[in-house]
């Protein structure tokens, strides 16, 4: 969980950096193919998804072992 923590905490704070500095998020990720558009994003967005991502992994890991092993909630 550490490190998962630590990747919404850092993306976090680099959008709070850029909010100060720039008084806006930064975003320069454009993905698009053909006429579909996504969202535009950036590393500290990425970094953030990725860790909410394994924190949702993790949980599910967790609570089947705990299942296997005979300890529910």
């Amino acid at each position: 969980y550490f490190f998962s923590l630590s990747l919404i905490i850092g993306g976090a704070i680099g959008n709070l950096i850029d909010r100060y500095f720039y008084n806006a998020v930064l975003d320069f990720i454009d993905l698009h193919y053909a006429n579909l558009h996504w969202y535009v994003f950036n590393i500290a967005d990425i970094t953030i998804t990725i860790g909410c991502i394994l924190i949702i992994i993790l949980e599910i890991i967790s609570t089947k072992k705990k299942e296997q092993n005979g300890l529910k909630n």
